[in-house]
């Protein structure tokens, strides 16, 4: 089990130099291959007023698994489009990603559904589905 003070402390990095911590600075660790798992944990669930760090985060191909699930449902469209554009996301998280995207029909939607549809682990079958429905937007 973990103390406090470990989970407080984040690879070197403290909770308090996060939150005093630059955009650019956190920028630039969300989208470093060489960050901490647990550092990219901790920035997915930066400043929800400002999705760019968490984008970056998702588009991360070091990113855990868990942290791409969890930022699969993120409000921003962004922050779901660089899912799905995560080499590490998987197949079944794309199809989920895609019956929530499906539901809806703005322009927001239509750019994670591009994304889904651009991934290399997205189901062929659900890529014609893609076609069929969106063809003149691809």
């Amino acid at each position: 089990m973990e103390t406090v003070e470990k989970q407080q402390r984040l690879r070197g990095y403290s909770v308090m130099n996060f939150k005093n911590m630059s955009e650019r600075k956190k920028e630039k660790l969300a989208t470093s291959s060489k960050t901490e798992k647990d550092v990219l944990r901790y920035l997915s669930k930066d400043n929800w007023k400002n999705s760019r760090v968490r984008r970056m985060v998702a588009w991360n191909p070091s990113t855990p698994v868990d942290v791409l699930q969890t930022l699969a449902t993120d409000f921003s469209y962004l922050v779901r489009g660089a899912v799905a554009r995560n080499p590490r996301t998987s197949p079944k998280l794309l199809i989920m990603l895609f019956e929530w995207e499906k539901s809806y029909t703005t322009a927001a939607d239509e750019y994670v559904i591009k994304a889904l549809y651009l991934n290399a682990k997205f189901p062929i079958g659900i890529k014609r589905v893609i076609e069929t429905l969106y063809g003149e937007m691809l």
